[in-house]
């Protein structure tokens, strides 16, 4: 691995024919000037931002109307001007010769391959600036919840075709039920339900645990407790009900009742699935047992195991996760994640940093604090998005 040393002399290298332009007034006081060059392979802005500004210390413009910021420099002696407007990143040439067009493109090639050295120098940084939770969370919520409703949605319907066919009067679904009730196993998978049912309940309740993750990262600012207090980067490596344990507090019986479903159901659905569809412990396998046949290898403990028994009640399998997955979205929105649920929902990213943690915390007094706070930055999304400075 290159030293930092190693790694600004290969940076200076590549950047060899740039400076900043020392004419700013001259080539630049008229706002319009220059003329904007089609390029292909466009950089990121803030990579282009962090080469310039951070590691190589020029100066720059900003913001104003639609503009986040510009960067006057000279390639090759020739002024040019890096600019992140609302429609993204542009490079403009003070001339509108061929020749600078052509200068100005192999301008953002040379930016091009500086970016993996300058994404190597920066990495401590990042990191850093993760475990002290100086970062942004995108929130992905409603996109992750309209996949699991998707998925929700078809189990119900195909699950609905299998049990009664095309009739749907309530009388014969009651029916219906109260057959595949009888015909069910004592250990409850996915051979009882066949066909795409059993599929769209597979990936329901996949899409289910992985919005939890999601969640469960994105309300943590919102959660007070002594538990709460450890580096982000260790925080998202742990699995979802470690993240659950932290957040929660277990020895409330209704929060201890809510892990105790959600790790059922991910034991008897979800694990199985990720895993060839074989349960732990043996329970998937059968023996072939002289004159008897094949028998369950964990034989009558099958029936001390807490599979779900449909034999007294009239959930389907389906019922049974969609209820459980339901009560436990009531239980986020009522209870001590209730806060972060309201601005999770409204689809705003999360910031981790200290400074508006407290921000959020101080507005969690009532409901019209925190809703009037949430308007604001819904306000200032807006504003940033639109470059309305």
């Amino acid at each position: 691995m290159k030293t930092e040393e190693e790694l600004f002399k290969s940076l200076n290298l590549r950047l060899k024919d740039f400076k900043p332009d020392d004419e700013v007034n001259k080539h630049w006081s008229d706002p319009n000037a220059g003329t904007v060059i089609k390029v292909k392979e466009k950089p990121p802005p803030y990579i282009v931002f962090i080469i310039f500004i951070h590691l190589k210390k020029y100066d720059f413009g900003g913001r104003w109307e639609k503009v986040a910021w510009e960067i006057p420099i000279k390639y090759k002696n020739i002024p040019m001007m890096l600019a992140h407007k609302k429609f993204g990143f542009s490079i403009r040439a003070f001339t509108n010769k061929e020749e600078h067009a052509k200068l100005a493109q192999e301008a953002i090639y040379k930016i091009n391959k500086t970016i993996p050295v300058a994404e190597q120098l920066i990495e401590p940084l990042i990191k850093s600036q993760v475990d002290i939770g100086a970062i942004t969370l995108a929130n992905d919520y409603n996109f992750l919840r309209s996949r699991y409703k998707y998925f929700r949605e078809k189990a119900i319907e195909h699950l609905k075709k299998e049990i009664y066919g095309d009739d749907e009067s309530e009388k014969h679904y009651e029916e219906a039920i109260e057959e595949y009730r009888k015909s069910g196993s004592i250990e409850i998978d996915f051979r009882v339900i066949k066909g795409k049912a059993a599929s769209y309940i597979a990936a329901m309740t996949d899409a289910y645990y992985s919005l939890l993750e999601h969640i469960f990262v994105l309300i943590r600012p919102f959660i007070i407790n002594d538990k709460n207090n450890i580096p982000l980067s260790k925080f998202i490596g742990l699995n979802w009900s470690d993240k659950y344990k932290i957040l929660f507090d277990t020895k409330d019986s209704k929060a201890k009742k809510q892990l105790d479903v959600l790790q059922k159901i991910k034991e008897i659905y979800r694990n199985p699935l990720a895993h060839g569809n074989f349960r732990k412990e043996g329970y998937s396998l059968y023996v072939h047992f002289p004159r008897v046949g094949t028998i369950p290898m964990k034989l009558t403990q099958a029936d001390s195991i807490e599979y779900f028994s449909f034999y007294d009640t009239k959930e389907t399998e389906l019922d049974f996760i969609c209820n459980s997955f339901d009560k436990f979205d009531s239980f986020l929105e009522e209870g001590s994640a209730k806060y972060g649920m309201i601005y999770i929902k409204r689809e705003l990213d999360v910031f981790y940093d200290d400074k508006n943690r407290k921000r959020y915390q101080a507005a969690m007094n009532s409901e019209k604090k925190f809703g009037a706070l949430v308007e604001k930055m819904i306000r200032d999304s807006e504003t940033a998005r639109n470059m309305d400075w």
